[in-house]
């Protein structure tokens, strides 16, 4: 099996994406299903998904459509806690990460 990604920020996967996004990190990309997730992030729960891959040891990458937005909110690990960034902000705890047409 490839690489899993976590969606981040967009539900759909463009039809172009999964293709960039595997030659950025050199293997298949698929989306992770909700019981693959609930296995790799056990202290968040079931069907939340961290934005963060890093302390799960996890390769991560960035659609590029959220470098053009103001703002940027994410799940807290749980279904009532909401994230909310500026896109500077996630620009700036992103640093360094790939970042790829996933969505459109």
């Amino acid at each position: 099996m490839g690489r899993q990604l976590s969606p981040c920020g967009r539900a759909r996967v463009a039809a172009g994406g999964p293709r960039q996004s595997g030659a950025i990190v050199g293997d298949k990309v698929v989306l992770a299903s909700e019981e693959e997730t609930a296995a790799l992030f056990p202290d968040c729960e079931e069907g939340a998904v961290p934005v963060f891959g890093a302390p799960y040891r996890i390769a991560c990458m960035i659609d590029d459509e959220l470098d053009t937005d103001q703002d940027v909110y994410f799940e807290g690990g749980d279904h009532r806690t909401l994230v909310h960034v500026t896109g500077k902000g996630f620009e700036q705890l992103m640093y360094g990460m790939p970042r790829a047409q996933i969505s459109r």
